[in-house]
């Protein structure tokens, strides 16, 4: 049980360090090219189907911040629930010496506070990029109409 708490808090790890680098990738491809030169037709493509292809690619990438978002906690509290399961088998075991139950129940609190810290910030990340999007999208369709007329 204790491997499987390991593996468990080693891909928590992973998960973070995925969710703050898809942050910033997200980050730079929504906001650095328009900072530059602003929501012009150039970004976003001269016609629907240039539009549609560009959002698509603005898109990619928000799936797994969002299944991060959803699933980090659980996996947090998972792995907290293995780290408590070991300290209640060591006092199970008659083992009275409280650093051998203080470590697990320790690790076990850290391993949720690191699923919480993948997590929150996944979805406040998500909900503010997917509103970037959804902002571009409109203005570039406003800027669309006003060429069309």
């Amino acid at each position: 049980m204790t491997t499987l708490s390991i593996i468990i808090d080693y891909f928590l790890y992973v998960l973070v360090a995925i969710t703050l680098g898809l942050i910033a990738w997200k980050s730079v491809e929504l906001w650095l090219p328009f900072m530059r030169k602003g929501p012009s037709q150039e970004l976003l493509g001269s016609s629907e189907r240039e539009l549609q292809v560009r959002l698509e690619s603005l898109e990619r990438g928000l799936v797994l911040l969002a299944a991060i978002g959803a699933a980090a906690p659980f996996i947090g509290l998972m792995g907290t629930v293995m780290h408590i399961i070991e300290a209640l088998r060591h006092l199970g075991a008659g083992v009275a010496d409280m650093s051998l139950i203080g470590g697990p129940i320790a690790t076990a609190l850290n391993t949720t506070l690191v699923g919480m810290f993948s997590a929150v910030p996944a979805v406040v990340a998500h909900g503010l990029l997917q509103r970037r999007i959804e902002l571009l999208e409109t203005r570039h369709r406003r800027l669309l109409a006003q060429g069309a007329r």
